[in-house]
């Protein structure tokens, strides 16, 4: 379960640089990366989301057998 906990963590450290590269290209006026970049973004925090909605799963799972 502890992997679970660190992928999650793995995502939204993903989702903050590619934010951060995207206000970076933002900031150079490259709209198409930066476009790219928001959305890679908030692919990863849908992704960390989903992540800790199954850890919270599997944690009661695992309540409910003991």
């Amino acid at each position: 379960m502890k992997i679970l906990k660190h992928l999650t963590k793995i995502f939204v450290i993903i989702a903050i640089l590619a934010f951060l590269a995207g206000a970076y290209f933002q900031f150079i006026e490259d709209e198409g990366a930066s476009i790219k970049m928001f959305l890679a973004a908030i692919m990863f925090m849908i992704c960390a989301f989903i992540s800790r909605n199954n850890d919270r799963k599997k944690r009661e799972q695992y309540k409910r057998k003991k």
